[in-house]
């Protein structure tokens, strides 16, 4: 599924290091978001980097390449004005 959001929509952004997205609750715990398909073997596979783009009508689950997360999490910080989080 395809998402376009103007940045200041973006009222929250979260970067998670699990098998399956997740994004900070109200209290800053970890919930969450879906349940990603990994396949047969996916147990046999290292848990991916999420960035979670939090807008007031939808949650925009992204899957990022390690080497790319600090420059993504960076400029989206920078144009949207929200800081990143990292849910526990």
């Amino acid at each position: 599924m395809l998402h376009s959001v103007a940045y200041d929509e973006v009222i929250g952004l979260f970067v998670s290091h699990s098998r399956e997205p997740k994004w900070a609750g109200p209290d800053g715990r970890a919930l969450t978001l879906m349940k990603a398909d990994a396949g047969k073997l996916g147990f046999l596979k290292g848990a991916p980097d999420w960035l979670t783009v939090r807008t007031k009508r939808v949650f925009i689950p992204l899957r990022v390449r390690d080497e790319d997360l600090s420059r993504i999490t960076t400029e989206l910080e920078s144009r949207t004005g929200t800081k990143i989080v990292r849910p526990k």
